[in-house]
């Protein structure tokens, strides 16, 4: 990944004008608008210079799911920031987003492959430029007899589109492709072997075939969308479904399986509790080894997943986290319940008996409480994604004919229509017609302007009165709501001071509890032998009781998650009625602000 490195030769001819794409590439480095063209790298943004160090530094923007507490988000900056060559961490955890400058020889992809190593967390390069996401078709099957039997063959003579988005070879303009099964994970085609491409071919053909698809970056200068879709690989390939932006996207995904592990639990512990609770018959050695069995499944396959991320944050990241607590105390109930269930099947039960209830319920609490968190933060996701305010389709004309596309299809000095009481697609400028558009999206002026041939026009707003021609000057990833959405993610990363004040009275509370936990223990004991005069191991049963009790009821997850939620709804929110806040800071002094009548 050394950025500062000459781009490397692509390995295939010219284009049509005799030009090689190296040439093309440095001639349209920079576009119209002064923007640097995406070089297919694996990060955000081309290298920047530390002017402190003189270090040439590029910018990496990651998807990070499974955080569930301001714990994890503190872990995840704590891993990053002790990773060599990483500089400048900011972390979300309403987003789930993670933000880093890496020094020039420093690769991403092994930065994030050790941040999953010693996080658990699933870390996804986000890659930045232009890109199409395709559907790979499979080969077609055709009747044929074999030994008297009609069956299903596959043609030998067409080879299906993945051979060309394969490698080794790429039309101009084309800087990398991936392959994509349908839970995310990625391949590099030309790193993919040929059992996978056969396994591929084989699964699209038969079962599922649209199981997979192709992520395309290219350069729209060297090379348009539409003529990369129609002729770039041979035969025609089609887009992928138009989905929701990546960080809702894994949102959504995290909150699915949240959903579906607490409802597991809750069916599982439903039963515990009425053998503890309702008024049954006496057969507490049956009843007993049925909430042993139920109380192993929730130990083992809901709570099970706290112990790997707890022990990791303590031995590596040496930090105490709330999964800690919450495996202490749901272990400890636990292992105090079987103890108590073998003395109860040996005829001396313990004072107290087992509470096999106070685990499952325990783990399930748990469970409900990061689900409402996962909701939280999915609406908060929702607030800022600004795929409504420009439309998925727009009308092509071209040769005096009108057509309807994918606004992905655009490509520069396309001519796109717009028609009266319709939502402009993207940047342009006016070629034929007059109208009047309504621009208050954008400047808050609630009075039409007017347009008519040689005015801009811009992405999101409304055209009132008549058609007008316009030829496209900024794709649909560059323009004007684009670079709002970057503003407003931008501000979402920056923390304002009483967030850090949160952060901080969050990271005590852990430890404290963990203190306060084992206080509780000892003055229990001490009460159980010289107030009530008790056994020692009446004593201590009583005083593990009351120590859960302290490790249970403290959760500092919703003071670390307050403020940074209101912070990323107020962002969304204001960007929908045309306030866009650039620091964290505007956002605070809106508090300050009162309506003037003029």
């Amino acid at each position: 990944c050394d950025v500062s490195a000459p781009a490397p030769k692509l390995g295939f001819p010219s284009d049509p004008s005799g030009r090689s794409v190296q040439a093309l590439t440095a001639q349209h480095g920079t576009s119209s608008e002064g923007n640097p063209v995406s070089t297919g790298h694996q990060s955000l943004k081309p290298a920047a210079i530390d002017r402190e160090k003189g270090l040439a530094m590029e910018h990496a923007v990651t998807q990070i799911s499974g955080m569930t507490c301001t714990g994890c988000e503190r872990k995840l900056q704590h891993v990053l920031s002790s990773i060599p060559g990483v500089r400048n961490v900011q972390t979300s955890l309403v987003l789930g987003r993670a933000e880093f400058d890496v020094d020039a020889g420093v690769s991403v992809n092994e930065v994030a492959s050790l941040l999953e190593r010693q996080t658990e967390f699933r870390c996804i390069v986000r890659q930045e430029g232009h890109q199409l996401e395709v559907l790979i078709p499979g080969l077609q099957p055709v009747p044929s007899l074999r030994l008297g039997t009609r069956a299903m063959a596959f043609e030998q003579d067409s080879a299906p589109p993945l051979d060309g988005l394969a490698g080794p070879r790429y039309p101009a303009g084309v800087e990398d492709v991936k392959i994509i099964d349908s839970k995310g994970r990625e391949w590099k085609s030309r790193d993919a072997n040929h059992g996978l491409l056969h396994r591929l071919g084989v699964e699209m053909s038969v079962s599922k075939p649209h199981k997979y698809s192709a992520r395309i970056s290219y350069n729209p200068r060297v090379v348009g969308a539409r003529d990369l879709l129609e002729r770039g690989f041979g035969p025609p390939l089609s887009l992928a479904p138009l989905s929701s932006d990546h960080a809702t996207a894994i949102e959504t995904e995290h909150l699915r399986k949240t959903l579906y592990m607490t409802l597991l639990s809750a069916l599982l512990t439903i039963p515990v509790l009425i053998m503890a609770w309702a008024p049954l018959p006496p057969y507490k050695i049956a009843y007993g080894s049925s909430s042993l069995a139920l109380a192993t499944l929730v130990q083992v396959v809901i709570a099970g997943p706290f112990y790997p991320k707890a022990l990791r944050a303590l031995l590596i990241s040496g930090m105490i986290e709330m999964d800690l607590l919450v495996v202490i105390s749901t272990t400890t109930a636990y292992i105090y319940s079987v103890v108590a269930f073998v003395f109860e099947t040996r005829g001396s039960p313990l004072s107290t008996g087992e509470f096999f209830e106070t685990s499952t319920l325990l783990v399930t609490l748990i469970m409900c409480g990061r689900l409402a968190s996962a909701y939280a933060r999915r609406k908060a996701a929702d607030s800022i994604s600004f795929q409504t305010l420009q439309p998925s389709k727009a009308l092509l004309y071209e040769d005096g004919k009108e057509r309807l596309i994918d606004i992905r299809e655009f490509q520069y000095d396309d001519l796109f229509k717009v028609l009266p009481d319709s939502v402009v697609p993207t940047d342009g400028s006016v070629v034929s017609g007059e109208t009047e558009i309504d621009e208050s999206m954008i400047t808050g002026e609630a009075v039409p302007v007017p347009k008519f041939p040689g005015s801009q026009i811009t992405a999101g707003s409304i055209n009132r009165s008549a058609s007008v021609v316009a030829r496209l000057t900024k794709l649909p990833m560059d323009n004007t709501i684009s670079r709002i959405a970057s503003m407003v993610d931008e501000a979402k990363l920056s923390k304002p001071r009483i967030q850090d004040t949160a952060d901080r009275v969050a990271s005590y509370v852990v430890p404290c509890v963990l203190l306060l936990s084992v206080v509780v223990f000892l003055i229990w004991i001490a009460v159980g032998l010289a107030v009530r005069d008790t056994s020692a191991s009446d004593a201590v049963v009583t005083a593990i009781t009351y120590a859960l009790a302290a490790l249970i009821v403290s959760c500092p997850c919703a003071i670390g998650l307050a403020v940074p939620m209101v912070m990323v709804i107020a962002g969304g929110v204001g960007a929908k009625h045309g306030v866009i806040f650039q620091v964290t800071k505007s956002n605070r002094r809106c508090q300050t602000c009162r309506p003037r009548n003029l």
